[in-house]
């Protein structure tokens, strides 16, 4: 009996392990700031970026995460799985309910989709609704946190909507949102900005509620790209924080990012590189900031020194953390002759389908590059390992994971048919998880062709656990 299992694998260059300075010694600060983040991550790849300004900054403590805007409670095991990797798991994190505005996650759906949160090896969210998080905690320390927002500020409107009296408790709002003479372009608003218009109730609400602000409008961000350069520099460092950036990169749309969201993070702590001026800002209700001849309600950056701010938040993001690139692979073996149809196939995958939305568990869909006569393949992302027992689960690697659901039996002569691109290496790894056991085999396979598109079949039978162990596959393993 044999087994054939035939799919489409497009692999991305190999990590490149530069290796990081170790953790940077902590500034001196004579006291923490709290910090109470509220996010919409996984809808655009500046949310990560600045919970990780936060999470590298010794002048501020992470009091707690909420989340906001459509799927909220994706959003909240989104978060639970980036503090989790950087071992930052005991801070609480907790979902916004309805009412919310509308917003989808795009591809960055898949990072809570991943074994790491369906396994159990991460934290998870709390169970009372971030509201409540918010108002225990500012109860618990009055006057003395300051709330972040990174989205919408639905949550914040209906935090101080419910608990009226805790507006004396905020400290202060650090917000990204709203534009004051430029906008998108670098030109008059043409349209409102986003986190604004797409609450403007809430926007409203809280730009009178005489709660202090700060806030980073698109004057002061939207010049903010993360170019290529100081991209791969982060990347490179290989610390856990990086490879979670890195792997919410991948999944995203955009090559070169704006980080509106970081400009705020810095300025719950640091306003060095900003201009900032008191201004009194209305919400219109087209969603547009207008300035008002009146007292003062926010401190606003108006301008940045763009170069200088991206080289600080490079230079403070990857001293975040020691580098743990990957072991190198073992157990050397080679592609074997596919042979003819064998007797049973168990699993065939042709991703022809939107079957990534189910059961691909790392990976993302690619409609470009793609084989002959095949019109989507799937591209290899940044995953830890699926095995929480065998594997090396502090660090990642490009990889594409499929789960062929409920899992077949194997049989004695196990084979494994694909396709496959490579660029920037020769040598793929080929792992099983089995579910039999728990933990997974592998092989390695070197001397491979690279950018074009080639056939392969590996023995799964020479697949072996990481220590060597394990033997071959049994029959009817699963």
């Amino acid at each position: 009996m044999s087994f054939t299992w035939n799919l489409s694998l497009f692999m991305l260059l190999p990590l490149i392990h530069a290796l990081a300075p170790v953790h940077a010694a902590a500034a001196d600060v004579a006291e923490r700031i709290p910090i109470i983040v509220d996010t919409d991550i996984g809808s655009y790849i500046d949310d990560p970026f600045a919970l990780a300004l936060v999470l590298a900054s010794p002048e501020l403590e992470l009091r707690g995460v909420t989340t906001v805007s459509g799927d909220t409670e994706t959003r909240a095991w989104m978060v639970c799985r980036l503090l989790s990797a950087v071992e930052r798991n005991h801070v609480p994190v907790a979902w916004g309910r309805a009412p919310q505005p509308e917003a989808e996650i795009g591809e960055q759906i898949q990072y809570r989709r991943h074994p790491a949160v369906l396994y159990n090896r991460t934290a998870k969210p709390v169970k009372e609704p971030a509201v409540e998080l918010m108002y225990n905690q500012l109860k618990a320390e009055p006057g003395k946190i300051t709330l972040l927002v990174l989205g919408p500020l639905t949550n914040v409107a209906q935090l101080i909507d419910t608990h009226p009296e805790c507006k004396l408790w905020i400290k202060r709002i650090v917000l990204m949102g709203g534009a004051v003479r430029i906008g998108y372009a670098g030109k008059p608003p043409a349209e409102a900005e986003w986190n604004i218009r797409l609450d403007i109730k809430a926007a409203k609400s809280v730009s009178n509620s005489g709660i202090p602000l700060v806030v980073a409008p698109l004057d002061a961000t939207v010049d903010v790209k993360l170019d290529a350069a100081r991209r791969d520099k982060i990347f490179n460092a290989a610390t856990p924080l990086a490879y979670q950036l890195q792997a919410l990169y991948q999944l995203s749309d955009d090559a070169t990012p704006v980080l509106h969201d970081v400009v705020a993070a810095a300025l719950c702590f640091d306003e060095q590189f900003c201009t900032m001026e008191e201004l009194r800002l209305n919400v219109d209700d087209q969603g547009f900031t207008r300035v008002a001849s009146a007292k003062p309600n926010a401190r606003v950056a108006t301008s940045i020194r763009s170069d200088e701010f991206l080289n600080w938040y490079v230079q403070r993001v990857t001293s975040f953390g020691q580098p743990t690139p990957p072991k190198p692979s073992g157990n050397l073996s080679t592609l074997v002759a596919r042979g003819g149809m064998p007797v049973r196939v168990h699993t065939f995958e042709d991703y022809e389908t939107d079957i990534e939305k189910r059961w691909w568990m790392s990976g993302r869909l690619e409609t470009v590059n793609v084989p002959p006569d095949s019109t989507r393949a799937c591209r290899g992302v940044l995953t830890m390992d699926f095995d929480g027992q065998m594997g090396d689960t502090r660090t990642m690697y490009n990889a594409v994971i499929f789960n062929p659901v409920p899992g077949p039996p194997m049989g004695p002569h196990t084979r494994l048919s694909f396709r496959y691109w490579l660029k920037g290496t020769d040598t793929m790894r080929v792992q099983l998880y089995s579910l039999s056991n728990g933990y997974h085999r592998y092989l390695t396979v070197k001397g491979l062709e690279q950018g074009s598109w080639q056939s392969g079949t590996v023995d799964m039978t020479a697949m072996r656990r990481p220590d060597g162990g394990g033997g071959p596959l049994a029959a009817d393993e699963r």
